[in-house]
């Protein structure tokens, strides 16, 4: 039986201008997305820890990875059979 969550851990160093004004535009990404866990965006870079169904972490992923200088981000991956986060952060 597959595992209905999905489980990614990144960072990526790139220039952010504008961090904070970010930090809003993320969370509305994540919110929507129905993902859970921790994200910290700095000027220096993104690190973060996200759970959420296999899809929403498909499209999370694409969609940072569109980002100037996130390209190549790299994903480490995992499944769960729940979400181990309560909140967004």
């Amino acid at each position: 039986m597959d595992s209905p969550f999905t489980v990614i851990l990144y960072y990526q160093f790139a220039a952010i201008d504008k961090p904070d004004d970010w930090v809003a535009e993320h969370k509305r990404l994540c919110a929507g997305l129905g993902l859970m866990g921790r994200v910290y965006i700095s000027d220096e870079g993104i690190n973060g820890t996200l759970a959420g169904p296999p899809d929403a972490i498909s499209e999370y992923k694409t969609a940072l990875r569109s980002r100037p200088g996130f390209a190549q981000t790299e994903f480490k991956e995992d499944t769960c059979d729940r979400i181990p986060f309560a909140r967004l952060i």
